[in-house]
């Protein structure tokens, strides 16, 4: 039996019933667990730049509808795997809470089966759910999750903090895009409770080398 084709037309391995075979001690989540792929273009012709790279929330409030606006050159997948997009290249969010770590390992684990479609996977954003450090528990999963993904051959980025992003309008906020200069990181976590003049440092390294993962991958 043939075995069923990633959206880049590589072959999948698959077991003799022809289900699709996942890397040793690793379990599909079920079906309900896992990102619809889209068989239609998210981006409307005509309404500006496609996307370079797509943030797939992994939960409701995972702040992917944040980061998309806080990038340029980012689009919102609506927690869909944009397959059918021109350029269907794929960044996980989830918050560090255990609903969403465990949300992300199971996309993760998604992308590793390539039940994805066309899309690219570049890895998984985590951000910051409250201040301070995580408790072990959550250390522990975060840890299980990075694995998930270098396994899926993905990278991790992390998100603090932001006073800003919780009580400041989305759209009031700076808007990070390539030809920007990344501002360096402070020595301290950037608290600004009012609407800032510039990108958070945070958040544009992060978006640099998002983009330049998006860049290299096309």
């Amino acid at each position: 039996m043939a075995s069923p084709l990633r959206g880049d037309g590589e072959h999948v391995p698959t077991s003799d019933s022809g289900t699709v075979t996942m890397p040793h001690g690793l379990k599909m989540p079920n079906a309900d667990r896992l990102a619809p792929v889209l068989d239609a273009p998210l981006h409307v012709p005509g309404s500006g730049r496609a996307p370079a790279f797509w943030m797939v929330g992994a939960h409701g409030g995972s702040g992917a509808s944040s980061l998309a606006r806080a990038w340029a050159p980012a689009g919102d997948a609506l927690r869909t795997w944009p397959a059918a997009d021109r350029y269907p290249l794929a960044v996980i969010v989830a918050r560090t809470h255990i609903t969403g770590l465990l949300a992300a390992h199971d996309l993760v684990l998604q992308a590793t089966a390539h039940r994805i479609g066309g899309c690219a996977f570049l890895g998984v954003v985590t951000v910051a759910d409250t201040p301070g450090k995580l408790p072990s528990t959550l250390r522990r999963k975060h840890s299980l999750l990075a694995t998930a993904v270098h396994t899926a051959g993905g990278r991790m980025w992390q998100i603090p903090y932001l006073d800003a992003y919780r009580v400041v309008d989305p759209a009031q906020l700076p808007i990070w895009d390539p030809t920007a200069v990344t501002p360096e990181l402070p020595g301290r976590r950037w608290r600004r409770t009012e609407a800032p003049d510039q990108v958070a440092p945070e958040i544009a390294t992060v978006g640099a080398e998002i983009f330049a993962a998006a860049a290299a991958a096309r």
